[in-house]
């Protein structure tokens, strides 16, 4: 099993810095467009540093490099995890692979009980939200060695129509609670899906047929003719 052969944070900056030099002085607007429309070459030698830096490995082709991810033992995708940006922890990188001892159609399933749940209990919180009128701001410092952001978490509408986009922060400011008070929020919310996702475990452990396989939306693009001229 190959080893990383280095700090994670530095590691990171040199593969950015060694793709766009200038990706840290750019401002926040033009950082975000790079980040959605990186072009796939720069995304391979992004991927090649990081890879070279980590196991002392320079993987010259996108066929070297998947295999040499490949190789890598799921219990330290983990610490590679910590190497990559925020924005780019679930790209294609580290979803590539999904391994579950022969057990993708549950995990599958599972997976997509799970994304009907948070569609769900997003939608009831906000109406339990709003109905409280709480009228709060928690601003989170979510600080990184290579990052530093805040994460504005608004309680409901009532809070959002008396901030300003104008004067945002000093509105925020006024309006600014305790974090601490989310977390009975939070463990409540986190009780509830453990709950949630062991009884459709037990289900999809004793009901799932893996032979029935569940027919997905065609989604299609319809142009005008004259679209394009």
């Amino acid at each position: 099993m190959m080893q990383p052969a280095g700090t994670h944070s530095p590691v990171l900056r040199r593969a950015v810095m060694r793709v766009q030099s200038g990706f840290y002085s750019w401002d926040e607007t033009r950082q975000l467009h790079y980040r959605m429309h990186m072009p796939d070459n720069e995304r391979f030698l992004l991927e090649r540093s990081i890879f070279r830096d980590l196991y002392g490995v320079d993987c010259r082709t996108q066929d070297a490099l998947r295999t040499a991810w490949d190789q890598i033992p799921i219990g330290d995708l983990d610490a590679i995890n910590e190497t990559l940006p925020p924005w780019y922890r679930r790209g294609r990188l580290l979803s590539q692979r999904i391994h579950a001892g022969r057990l993708e159609p549950q995990l599958d399933e599972l997976s997509s009980r799970l994304f009907r749940y948070e569609a769900r209990r997003w939608f009831e919180l906000l109406d339990e939200f709003d109905q409280q009128a709480g009228a709060a701001v928690y601003i989170q410092d979510m600080r990184e060695e290579t990052d530093e952001q805040l994460h504005f978490i608004f309680s409901d509408k009532s809070a959002m129509a008396r901030v300003r986009l104008r004067h945002f922060l000093r509105d925020c400011r006024q309006l600014e609670r305790d974090t601490s008070e989310l977390t009975p929020l939070e463990r409540r919310e986190s009780d509830l899906l453990n709950e949630y996702l062991n009884a459709q475990h037990r289900d999809i452990a004793r009901n799932f047929n893996p032979k029935v396989v569940r027919m997905k939306k065609r989604r299609k693009v319809l142009l005008h003719k004259d679209a394009f001229r």
